[in-house]
């Protein structure tokens, strides 16, 4: 059976979405600095949860630098 699309994102994709609607445009460091204000995580679980929304077409991504 195939899966469905969920109309709310799983706890932590959310928690990652509501820090960067609350700054509007972010890095993986400016959201992990939110989020570890309720629940302290690696940079890397961030950056993997950030990169599972952009594979999925929540997000976009502007590379800056290398």
């Amino acid at each position: 059976m195939p899966k469905l699309p969920r109309d709310i994102p799983p706890p932590l994709e959310l928690l990652c979405l509501s820090a960067l609607w609350s700054m509007k445009e972010g890095n993986v460091k400016d959201v992990q600095r939110i989020v570890n204000e309720s629940r302290p995580l690696a940079y890397t679980t961030i950056m993997t949860v950030l990169e599972r929304l952009l594979r999925k077409g929540k997000l976009t991504r502007r590379k800056v630098g290398r």
